[in-house]
């Protein structure tokens, strides 16, 4: 702890200690909207950030239905391959997540399946080939994996990581405040 208050928060502090209106907006900022908010309680949100999302994938991991996250993850990647690359990619993710012997295959309803299946075998690909099978993945994830992530051991861990640099940072608002408001009140003097 020692380590990291000099190490990592001493020279934080300096530096925001010689600029009273970044200190100012970085905890105007964090009073408005805690970093745990903005990460942690909408999906997609989830999916945005690398830090919630490794704790996502932990907790996918554990229920056994990880395979929809990287269906999802996979899908974002191919609506941006260029057209010459759509097909090939498509076949893989088939392959993957699709057919019924598949190491990762995802539970959609068996009409998008087949939609996608088809539009794959008949060479009929685009950006929006698996669209409605990941909007059909992302509901089932927000209506099922997502209300026991929220109460989950890993929602609990990635809080404590999230509160943790918030909780030194706020400690450090209130000291910083003191400095600064005596700071002006000497300068009025």
């Amino acid at each position: 702890f020692f380590c990291l208050l000099i190490c990592g928060v001493w020279p934080l502090y300096l530096a925001l200690a010689r600029d009273q209106h970044t200190w100012t907006a970085l905890i105007a900022e964090h009073s408005r909207h805690s970093l745990n908010d903005k990460l942690l309680n909408t999906m997609d949100t989830i999916l945005e950030s690398p830090v919630a999302l490794k704790y996502f994938e932990r907790f996918l991991q554990r229920e056994f239905s990880v395979e929809n996250l990287y269906f999802v993850q996979d899908e974002r990647k191919y609506e941006a391959l260029p057209p010459e690359q759509q097909l090939q990619e498509a076949r893989v993710m088939c392959d993957k997540y699709f057919n019924h012997d598949s190491p990762l295959e995802i539970n959609i309803p068996g009409q998008i399946r087949q939609n996608v299946l088809d539009a794959v075998e008949s060479g009929h690909v685009g950006p929006d080939t698996f669209a409605e099978a990941s909007r059909a993945v992302v509901r089932l994830m927000t209506s099922d994996s997502y209300r026991r992530w929220m109460v989950s051991a890993e929602k609990a861990e990635l809080d404590r990581e999230v509160d943790a640099p918030m909780a030194v940072l706020g400690a450090l608002g209130l000291a910083m405040g003191h400095i600064l408001a005596e700071d002006k009140a000497a300068q009025h003097r």
